[in-house]
């Protein structure tokens, strides 16, 4: 994939040298704020896409897609596509809980649909799907997909149903679509009624996923093939519609903090020159893109990602995306810097023939989808259903990145975690919740067809190994005698061996599980390149039960009780600690071992603040003496401070104009002073002691005295 700048669009007519074309379009878009308010986290963020190392996972995005398929029952209600009326356009719910759901668009003489789509049998987490069509004994070409991967409900855009109070005319054909914000917004043209706006932008209520409910249209002069939406820092969207078979691009903002699925929602039309854009400098015609997708980096750098099919059929290398850095932020000006291309495969067999298994078309409904640990992932479907083996079924394809799980993602770091950190206060406490995953980091074997981890490859993924026809690498994708590298992760307790030939013959090359992540880039090296037929699993998981205990008072030892438990028993995936005297404001170290059954512990680390308590002087008076001598009152001032490390300090304000500053307590706890009043208050004397500690935190505790009492009343108590 070159990653060499091919063009750009900036201001003036089209200019082209020999081997590079900068394109001329300008747009009239505002300074954007900074991106610092923008999530930085890798992950979906409700559609707006977080992307770590975008041009890496692009340029090595796995090159065959793996199959999935989903029931379209007829008998349901489930419109069936045809060459003419076929899918256009796909999105997947970003949620990173429930089942996994596809919004897919469809063209038809009589209104185009919105098909929802879910699949029951995939996981929950908002991670890849891995393939629903893998059965020992049955081609992947003439399996059927789970019951639970099916067809839900279809919107038709016959002109029957209102958006924001308003109907919407019929459209022909929707295109490709984009989730952001729990709103699905739908580009469709082609109107059924003369009279119609050219084209509109559909925005649906995502509130149910399964039930999208119409929110509101938004007409357009012009038509749209697709559309990507992202979010600038101040809250404002910014929506990239591409039609007219890429000649007609238009682009449109909203006002800051805009809510997409309220009425009247504004948008301004900020820059469209379709005439500019032509021959090398965009694609168009018959290989324009059908699809577009933004996503950022951490840093917020923007990027748009378009799918194409230039021709040929079946074009089994005829597939392609096209990565493109996009800047706002040029003074007045918009632009676009070509990366690079990627060239994808949408056949099973990877054979390129005619009587292999389409599983996709770039030309058709294709989208990009980012996972919740960050982890790039395209979907990508033919045009019309399957009408060979089974009539009933759509096919449909994954593309992910090909090392399966790159070295810095999040999934491969699912370690238990101490949590925290915690926080309390001189004499507290605080409940500690340790965190051991249950589900250890993914495990699988991949296999790839050059080295160095290169090309095309095949994937086991652990959990799926009972349904591949391991035993001859001729049914999985045509790959016997293939791999030169290879990658993989297995449980403790489970070895694998690769073998030269079918059914597990000849020469056999162990791949010792440990649980981490290991690799091999020249199989070569180890005398096993190009000769593996067969690959056999065995062994069992080592049991995921573990002993959890901890060290809470830093002495080295863990999982004490009793005397020897300083801050508290240290056992227990949730124990207490209790700060049992200690000083604050100050940081202090913990840390959680886990031991699995027969294995080693290992540690990890945590911290609980302790936050300093201002100490709370107690006061308690009596008074002795009257007339002529005047009267004195005994004060003792009883420390309320929990840290028994800190100092005491005291003023006293006597409230007769004595004042008795920065009185250090010996002991930290009892004060003991005394006062003589010889002049007569119209009113109660208010005596203030302020009690401080050394950390700077301190406490006022008042008390009164009646000296006209005191001086000239008997029987005073």
């Amino acid at each position: 994939m070159s990653l060499l700048p091919r063009f750009s669009f900036q201001s003036g007519r089209v200019r082209c040298a020999v081997m590079n074309c900068l394109a001329a379009l300008t747009l009239a878009l505002a300074a954007p704020v900074a991106l610092a308010t923008l999530p930085t986290e890798p992950g979906s963020h409700d559609g707006l896409f977080v992307l770590e190392d975008a041009v890496t996972q692009v340029a090595t995005l796995k090159h065959h897609g793996e199959a999935l398929a989903w029931r379209n029952l007829e008998s349901s209600g489930a419109p069936d596509p045809n060459i003419t009326e076929h899918y256009q356009g796909l999105s997947r719910y970003p949620s990173p809980t429930g089942n996994p759901v596809f919004y897919v668009s469809q063209s038809h003489d009589d209104g185009g649909y919105i098909t929802v789509v879910e699949f029951g049998s995939r996981g929950s987490d908002g991670e890849r799907l891995r393939s629903n069509l893998q059965q020992v004994g049955n081609d992947t070409e003439e399996a059927m997909p789970p019951s639970s991967d099916k067809w839900i409900r279809s919107i038709r855009l016959d002109g029957s149903f209102a958006a924001g109070g308003v109907t919407l005319p019929g459209y022909y054909h929707p295109g490709g679509s984009a989730v952001i914000d729990g709103f699905l917004l739908v580009p469709a043209d082609q109107p059924l009624d003369d009279g119609s706006p050219t084209g509109v932008i559909i925005v649906f209520d995502l509130s149910d996923p399964l039930d999208p409910q119409p929110a509101r249209f938004h007409s357009l002069a012009h038509g749209i093939d697709n559309l990507s939406i992202t979010k600038r820092a101040d809250g404002s969207y910014v929506i990239w519609t591409n039609g007219a078979g890429g000649e007609d691009i238009n682009i449109y903002t909203t006002a800051p903090g805009a809510n997409l699925g309220n009425a009247p929602l504004a948008l301004t039309h900020v820059w469209n020159d379709g005439a500019e854009l032509t021959g090398q400098s965009w694609p168009t015609g018959a290989g324009a893109h059908q699809s577009s997708s933004f996503f950022l980096e951490p840093d917020g750098e923007l990027y748009l990602l378009g799918a194409r099919h230039p021709g040929g059929m079946p074009g089994a290398g005829s597939d392609y995306v096209d990565l493109y850095r996009v800047t706002d932020s040029l003074p007045g000006g918009f632009s676009l810097q070509f990366l690079g291309e990627r060239n994808l495969f949408c056949v099973y067999d990877g054979g390129g023939g005619l009587n292999d298994m389409r599983v996709c078309n770039m030309a058709a409904a294709t989208t990009t989808y980012v996972s919740p640990t960050g982890e790039l992932i395209l979907y990508s479907m033919p045009h019309d259903d399957e009408d060979g083996f089974a009539i009933d079924i759509v096919r449909m394809a994954e593309f992910r990145h090909r090392d399966v799980l790159r070295p810095n993602n999040r999934l491969l770091s699912a370690t238990p975690d101490a949590g925290g950190p915690y926080i309390t206060q001189e004499g507290g406490s605080v409940q500690l919740n340790g965190a051991v995953p249950e589900v250890s980091p993914p495990a699988f074997i991949e296999l790839y067809d050059d080295t160095g981890w290169n090309d095309r490859s095949i994937v086991v993924d652990y959990q799926d190994r009972a349904l591949l026809e391991l035993n001859n690498f001729n049914n999985l994708d045509g790959f016997n005698d293939k791999a030169s590298s290879i990658r993989w992760r297995l449980p403790l307790g489970v070895t694998a061996f690769l073998s030269e030939d079918d059914n597990y013959a000849g020469d056999a090359f162990p791949l010792v599980a440990n649980g981490t992540l290991q690799s091999i880039s020249n199989l070569g090296s180890v005398g096993f390149g190009d000769k593996t037929s067969s690959l056999r699993i065995l062994g069992t998981p080592i049991d995921g039960d573990v002993t959890i205990d901890w060290d809470l008072d830093g002495d080295g030892n863990y999982g004490e009780t009793g005397v020897a438990a300083q801050r508290g028993p240290e056992t227990g995936i949730s124990p207490v600690f209790y700060t049992n005297g200690l000083d604050g404001p100050a940081t202090y170290d913990i840390s959680m071992r886990v031991t699995p059954q027969g294995g080693v512990g290992k540690t990890y680390p945590g911290q609980v603040k302790v936050n300093n308590v201002a100490p709370i002087g107690v006061l308690t008076r009596t008074v002795q003496g009257a007339e002529p001598q005047g009267a004195t009152v005994f004060l003792t001032v009883n420390i309320n401070e929990p840290a028994t490390l800190d100092k005491g300090y005291l003023d006293i304000d006597w409230g007769d104009g004595t004042v008795e500053n920065d009185i250090e307590l010996s002991d930290n706890r009892v004060y003991n002073t005394q006062h003589l009043y010889t002049v007569e208050f119209a009113n109660p004397v208010t005596i203030t002691v302020t009690v401080s500690d050394d950390d700077g935190d301190s406490t006022v505790s008042q008390t009164e005295v009646i000296v006209r009492d005191l001086l000239f009343e008997d029987g005073y108590e």
